[in-house]
């Protein structure tokens, strides 16, 4: 009698090991559940920036920028200390910069440093610091025209977003222009006025709207790599915003080395690959440095 109670005993205790297993490898092989996070409509929608009820700067000039853009960057090895030194002593002619054409692959990777963006911010810095000395020896009017080229460079980064870091500088410039030219108008204008609230709305459209996402999706924490991953997937496969699913899709790359369940891991190269097939050159760029994203290189950003 003991002795088959004995047996009952061990057999319950293994059937509930085995269930416990079976529930747990079930788990694993199923890719984390999203949360609330990329389950809001809002989260998945395209990104709406504020834009100022009147225009800072005109650009209604036809054609496409992007070549004067990509144009000041092959230059600005040349030319870069001396839009440096006009920064400081704003005197005599502008040095001859053009500006830049977006080449996705230069600057969605892993990379840190981007030189071609780079450049270009520190342009637009250098317009910035000329526009405050101008305007403090009393030319406003020169101020105010480079404070206006200063804003519309960040104005189309920032509109073109092929990723965050392209995003943050655009927003940068944005932000350093709109400033000075606030504080360059009368203290009770309603232009001043205008200027201030477009820089407060652009400040918590980014705290409220990117930071958020892009913060989860930057995150190297193990416990936000676990409880994320759902909407990793789901933010690289939904979103409707082409800058969110470049990074979630560079976080795809990071989940071939290193996720929260093996399922998270195992289905990364087959969405990857599902995503180097997307229309969109700027998705596919994304997906193909995921793909070629390297153990050795993984080790490198951790």
């Amino acid at each position: 009698m003991w002795g088959n109670a004995f047996g009952w005993k061990i057999s319950a205790g293994i059937f509930l090991m085995t269930m416990g297993f079976g529930w747990w490898l079930h788990g694993e092989m199923q890719i984390t559940d999203p949360t609330s996070l990329s389950l809001d409509p809002k989260n998945l929608a395209a990104l709406s920036p504020p834009m100022p009820a009147v225009a800072i700067v005109d650009q209604n000039d036809p054609g496409d920028a992007g070549d004067k853009y990509s144009a000041a960057v092959a230059n600005f090895d040349d030319d870069g200390g001396a839009c440096d030194d006009y920064a400081q002593k704003p005197q005599g002619p502008l040095p001859g910069m053009n500006l830049f054409a977006k080449d996705p692959a230069s600057i969605v990777d892993y990379q840190a440093d981007h030189p071609a963006l780079e450049n270009l911010a520190r342009l637009g810095a250098d317009m910035e610091t000329a526009a405050l000395l101008l305007n403090r020896n009393g030319q406003t009017d020169d101020a105010r025209k480079f404070l206006q080229a200063a804003y519309a460079l960040g104005r189309n980064l920032f509109l073109e977003r092929v990723d965050y870091d392209e995003f943050s500088k655009g927003m940068g410039l944005m932000d350093g222009a709109t400033t000075v030219l606030a504080e360059m108008e009368p203290a009770d204008s309603s232009r001043r006025q205008m200027l201030t609230d477009q820089q407060a709305a652009l400040i918590d459209f980014n705290d409220q709207r990117v930071r958020p996402i892009y913060e989860v999706l930057a995150s190297i924490d193990p416990q936000s790599i676990a409880v994320n991953a759902g909407d990793v997937y789901r933010f690289a496969t939904k979103s409707d915003e082409r800058m969110i699913r470049v990074e979630a899709i560079l976080k795809l790359g990071r989940y071939r080395f290193n996720s929260g369940r093996s399922a998270d891991q195992l289905a990364a190269p087959r969405v990857l690959r599902r995503l180097a097939q997307d229309p969109d050159p700027v998705i596919r760029a994304a997906a193909k440095a995921a793909i070629d994203l390297t153990v050795e290189q993984y080790r490198m950003i951790h």
